[in-house]
């Protein structure tokens, strides 16, 4: 569930830094598009270019030791498994 403090601007930088957005996000651009302004629709119309386009995967994110987010790559839960 995305915070109530988690707005579509915060989506859209942590979506075009880290190259993944998740599931909650999508779900929470989707479950509010009819209370988006216009500058807000022109963000998830460009959210949806750049995950139509590849440079942003649909996915999630993990931390790293240096507290950082990443994009999961497919054999990351197994290296989590492992340490």
């Amino acid at each position: 569930m995305i915070p109530v403090w988690m707005s579509l601007v915060q989506i859209y930088l942590d979506a075009v830094t880290h190259q993944v957005i998740t599931n909650e996000e999508l779900a929470y651009v989707a479950g509010n598009q009819d209370r988006f302004d216009r500058t807000e629709l022109k963000l998830t119309a460009r959210l949806e270019q750049l995950i139509g386009a590849g440079n942003i995967s649909v996915g999630t994110r993990c931390l790293t030791e240096q507290k950082t987010l990443k994009p999961i790559k497919p054999n990351c839960l197994n290296l989590l498994m492992l340490m």
